[in-house]
């Protein structure tokens, strides 16, 4: 019983969540708009950390053409200090997403407030009660978008050419497609950085390691974790910074130091989502599963390894910096998997250490 529980991936049903409140925002924008008299634009996306960071590009071009206003942001709380350093963004403010993770806890609630415009990019209850509290003159929802891009996924399972749900964003803001350093999107100061002194950074190169997910069936085996830290140490002379915020992070991470000597540290639980980028930015490569720290490995734009397990190929990497792993199935719907075994247990170490070796070189 517990391994059919571990192969369904409940977080996606969470998202029907969302269709409720959308529905009523989308409906709401027809009769509560009213004249107001501001210069500020809210962004409304309260969404995971993954989700969020795709849509990032679309976020800073939207900034971008509406420079003479004032931004302000709501996302979930584990977001907060990243919308904080976003350049153009006033306010951020924070409400749960519908998935209700554990790490999402009030930081900044949205106060009566006045706009005269509401982007909303992703929607939650918790979102929605937000917006109760504000007065705007005109807004925009992703409701439209959401239906589209849930028909092209119906029509598209089984093929490899789905549209990634960055093109989506841009789509909703009405624009092409684009990219931007991470060093144009977020204002970064030299002060930023020493939050990362306490980790005992080396001048050697450095591996980021990612090995948790919010669903097992996205988790590679721990002693293969250990066979491929092994390998890799046995190779050249590297740090390893493991990364993540999940305890399960932390026991796989005990597990791998206890059965290898290698030069390592943890920054599980340690660093927020910001200073996971400031850290990544003085990485060398990445090794992680299909999570959030990933997201945000490709937005820095290091060489990276990825090991992909079941889900709609949605949020695939950009760039031509990773080694994407894969060996799902061709029709896999991401919410459950029924094969004896699992996608992530035929990917091999020897696979991944080559795929380390072309991209460390």
């Amino acid at each position: 019983m517990q391994r059919i529980i571990e192969r369904f991936n409940k977080d996606y049903f969470k998202t029907v969540h969302e269709i409720s409140p959308l529905i009523k925002i989308s409906w709401a924008k027809y009769f509560k708009k009213t004249n107001v008299n501001s210069n500020r634009i809210l962004i409304v996306s309260s969404c995971l950390i993954g989700d969020f960071v795709v849509s990032l590009h679309a976020i800073h071009s939207f900034i971008l053409d509406n420079k003479n206003n004032k931004i302000d942001l709501v996302v979930t709380s584990p977001l907060y200090e990243l919308a904080k350093h976003i350049n153009g963004v006033d306010k951020v403010y924070v409400a749960k997403s519908s998935y209700q993770r554990k790490t999402e806890k009030y930081a900044k609630i949205l106060p009566k407030k006045e706009y005269k415009f509401v982007l909303v990019m992703r929607m939650s209850p918790d979102a929605y009660k937000t917006l109760s509290k504000v007065k705007f003159g005109e807004m925009k929802t992703y409701a439209r978008e959401m239906v589209k891009y849930s028909l092209h996924i119906l029509k598209s399972l089984g093929g490899e050419n789905i549209k990634q749900w960055r093109e989506v964003n841009f789509d909703f803001i009405g624009k092409k497609i684009r990219y931007y350093s991470y060093q144009d999107i977020f204002d970064i100061k030299k002060k930023d950085y020493l939050c990362l002194s306490r980790l005992n950074l080396k001048s050697k190169k450095k591996i980021v390691v990612h090995t948790g997910s919010g669903w097992p069936s996205k988790l590679w085996d721990n002693d293969k974790w250990i066979e491929l830290v092994k390998r890799i140490n046995d190779y050249g002379n590297f740090q390893f910074i493991f990364v993540g915020g999940e305890q399960t992070e932390e026991e796989t991470y005990n597990k791998i130091r206890k059965a290898v000597k290698i030069d390592s540290v943890s920054a599980i639980k340690k660093i927020n989502v910001f200073q996971n980028i400031l850290l990544m930015s003085k990485c060398d490569l990445f090794i992680g599963v299909d999570s959030g720290p990933r997201h945000l490995a490709n937005l820095v734009d290091i060489p990276g390894v990825c090991l992909l397990g079941p889900g709609l190929k949605t949020f695939m990497p950009t760039g031509k910096k990773t080694n994407v792993i894969k060996k799902s199935c061709k029709k896999c719907t991401s919410t459950l998997c029924v094969k004896k075994n699992k996608c992530m247990d035929k990917i091999g170490v020897k696979e991944v250490f080559s795929a380390f070796k072309r991209r460390i070189t």
